[in-house]
């Protein structure tokens, strides 16, 4: 069993399909080209990094707001969700 997480729309999953999408626009990146801009990309890598998709060592170089505190944060909310969700059963 993977340790990735899944993403679901309803009860589907598109974790292979987003993963299509996000390694589509991942290897056609110019990354400072301005072709995105920095929130999309901030939002782009941290879709990535919490999806446990590759994020290129340039792309985390260049946009730092990645690294300093939003992917902790957010894991740790994922984290009290789940613990909540499990406890509710």
């Amino acid at each position: 069993m993977s340790d990735k997480p899944k993403i679901m729309i309803g009860s589907v999953d598109v974790t292979e399909h987003v993963g299509a999408m996000y390694d589509a626009l991942i290897t056609s990146m110019d990354w400072g080209s301005g072709f995105l801009h920095d929130d999309e990309i901030d939002a782009l890598l941290i879709i990535g990094e919490l999806a446990g998709f590759d994020v290129p060592e340039d792309a985390r170089r260049q946009h730092p707001k990645l690294i300093d505190g939003w992917i902790a944060e957010a894991k740790a909310k994922a984290e009290a969700l789940k613990a909540d969700q499990h406890t509710d059963r």
